[in-house]
């Protein structure tokens, strides 16, 4: 029914409107395909061109009956008017100018969502911590230490994208209903259908973009979250009303209370969760098994002093590059020499990337070795430690690993000896609770999905 504008100011001397008045309003209001606002607008408007026209035509001698029938004739068929009507208020440069005003809107409120999921997303984590760390403490640490792949999708770079893409959940979700609201204002049309027509756009951008076109550390989680944004940019786009939730004032009071109290204790037991322990554990027995997981890369050559040839530096990683430093075994004058005459036995030095699975030598006893999946390297690159790469007798490597989904490695110095085999020439380390070299993917979601392992 098309009904006056009641936030309209109107004169207290205007009469009711005759019984067919309304019943013609009213069918002329079930034509109109506009928003609520515009019909409000034209049922005022016509409510006042009704009254002077039944005027008009009174002051020519008819009464009141004749003349709103007249007036009513003169305005024709209310379908065929409400067409008119229609066709009048959607316009082409409205639709332009609400498509340029609704990407606006969403544009300032992506920025706005974005800011404010961050902050409720950074909440959120500080409050997780605390309670992680006091209240479920063992839980999580049990948890945490007995599925590697909780460590996996938790540990990295590609934890901080997922907390992007959870923000940005928030965001799409302001952006897409900031952008119908104001679409539908501009352009005239209803919400129902600028929601359809954003919804699909919407979701078909931010998918290609998501998926195609923008490149983040990935796994698993981090996929899966970028993915969710296209999803809930369409489903606040089509949905008409924002669900409200009203907690009473006193359970939030008594909850700020709780967090505060933990969050007290938390910081005065700085650290109250350092994580899992070490799952490395330094016996022989550890070591000697490891040694033979290290074998299936090449056996051992022969031991200086009881140590290996070369001796693991310094190792560092990053998005998508792992380096390792590797030195002769000791820089005292005694030695060198020695370990110099070892190396200058082998011929085609060289570095070897390996992937890293953990090995659990028992129950209580965790390693890191070269994955049995594979029987060769992902890649290899040449080693001169007697040209003194960096100092003397140490060399240094650098693997791209950016587009391999494989996310822990371990490095091997491996030369052809005397007799023709290829031997191993270090021992990685990883005591004192180390691990390997930690890279993550780096890329699109399409990149990371047809990557290789």
């Amino acid at each position: 029914m098309l009904e006056p504008d009641t936030n309209r100011s109107s004169s207290p001397d205007e009469t009711p409107l005759p019984a067919e008045i309304d019943e013609y309003l009213s069918r002329l209001g079930a034509g109109l395909d506009l928003p609520a606002h515009v019909r409000a607008e034209i049922a005022s408007e016509m409510a006042g061109h009704f009254r002077d026209s039944i005027a008009a035509i009174e002051s020519e001698g008819l009464d009141p009956e004749r003349a709103a029938r007249e007036a009513i004739a003169r305005l024709g068929s209310p379908t065929e008017l409400a067409a008119e009507l229609t066709s009048a208020h959607r316009t082409t440069r409205r639709l332009l100018s609400g498509a340029a005003g609704g990407v606006f809107q969403a544009t300032l409120g992506a920025a706005g969502g974005m800011l404010l999921g961050i902050a409720i997303v950074a909440a959120t984590l500080c409050e997780f911590a605390v309670v992680t760390g006091t209240l479920l403490k063992p839980p999580t640490e049990f948890l945490f230490a007995g599925l590697p792949a909780l460590r996996a999708a938790m540990a990295g770079l590609p934890m901080a994208t997922a907390l992007l893409a959870w923000a940005s959940c928030l965001a799409a979700f302001v952006a897409a209903r900031r952008g119908v609201a104001v679409s539908s204002r501009i352009s005239r049309r209803t919400p129902a259908a600028v929601r359809r027509v954003w919804a699909v756009a919407g979701f078909a951008t931010l998918f290609v973009a998501a998926v195609f076109l923008v490149p983040a550390p990935q796994n698993l989680v981090s996929v899966l979250s970028l993915v969710a944004v296209p999803f809930v940019f369409a489903a606040a786009a089509l949905t008409d009303s924002t669900p409200r939730v009203s907690l009473p004032r006193r359970k939030v009071i008594a909850a700020i209370g709780v967090l505060a109290i933990l969050s007290t204790s938390f910081a005065r037991n700085v650290p109250a969760w350092n994580g899992p322990l070490p799952d490395v554990a330094n016996t022989p027995q550890a070591h000697a098994a490891q040694l033979r997981e290290f074998d299936r890369v090449a056996p051992a050559w022969t031991y200086v002093g009881g140590h290996p040839v070369l001796a693991e530096g310094g190792g560092l990683w990053g998005s998508g590059v792992i380096t390792q430093t590797i030195n002769v075994w000791t820089f005292d004058p005694s030695t060198v020499d020695a370990t110099a005459q070892e190396l200058s036995q082998f011929k085609d030095i060289r570095f070897e990337a390996w992937r890293a699975v953990r090995f659990d030598a028992s129950p209580a006893i965790a390693e890191w070795i070269p994955d049995p999946a594979y029987s060769a390297p992902y890649a290899t690159a040449p080693a001169d430690f007697h040209a003194g790469q960096l100092d003397a007798g140490q060399g240094q490597v650098e693997f791209d690993v950016s587009h391999v989904r494989t996310t822990e490695w371990i490095v091997f110095v491996t030369g052809t000896g005397p007799d023709g085999r290829r031997y191993r020439l270090n021992e990685p380390e990883f005591n004192m609770g180390g691990g390997p070299l930690v890279s993550s993917f780096t890329g699109t979601i399409w990149q990371w999905l047809t990557a290789s392992t």
